[in-house]
């Protein structure tokens, strides 16, 4: 509980920043004053450990790496692999919905679709993973993969499992 409602606080505070910067003033100054002055106290009061914030705006990229990451003591930087849970699922449907309504995708349309040439997704009795299968989460793909740009995340899939079968929530089956 506690992770989610700092992710939702870290999100927040990424949309309060990038709402104080004013077309008219250098960009990266204000953001790093109001990173600094926003975001900091989070880290400081130990309320997230770490945390990544990222700017774009006409082009321009900043990117805010805050805290330590666990026992390395590194700073995290715009490379860092978060697992940032159900806050993403929000606006994957919303940016889905949008591309349905303008005809640009369907909800029967299959994930290879929208794949480089030559990857191919698992499929179940001869049915290909579509778009619905995604937003639904019934695609069956893993919750969580093995393997991410060559990062081992045996470690992060036992904590998440291991958070899993000590909560209070049980989801209905389906």
């Amino acid at each position: 509980m506690k992770w989610t409602i700092s992710w939702c606080l870290a999100f927040g505070i990424l949309l309060v920043l990038a709402g104080r910067v004013h077309a008219d003033e250098p960009p990266k100054k204000k953001w790093a004053e109001a990173v600094e002055r926003l975001a900091q106290p989070l880290i400081d009061h130990e309320i997230v450990p770490s945390m990544v914030i990222g700017f774009y705006d006409r082009g321009e990229i900043e990117v805010f790496g805050l805290g330590r990451m666990g026992a390395s003591g590194k700073a995290p930087d715009g490379t860092t692999i978060y697992e940032i849970g159900s806050v993403t699922k929000v606006f994957t449907g919303v940016l889905l919905a949008e591309a349905i309504r303008r005809k640009e995708v369907a909800l029967d349309d299959p994930l290879e679709k929208f794949l480089p040439a030559g990857v191919r997704t698992p499929s179940f009795q001869g049915q290909s993973i579509c778009l619905q299968h995604l937003a639904t989460h019934r695609s069956a793909l893993p919750r969580i993969p093995e393997r991410v740009s060559g990062v081992d995340l045996t470690l992060l899939t036992q904590i998440s499992e291991r958070a899993r079968s000590t909560s209070s929530y049980r989801p209905t089956p389906s």
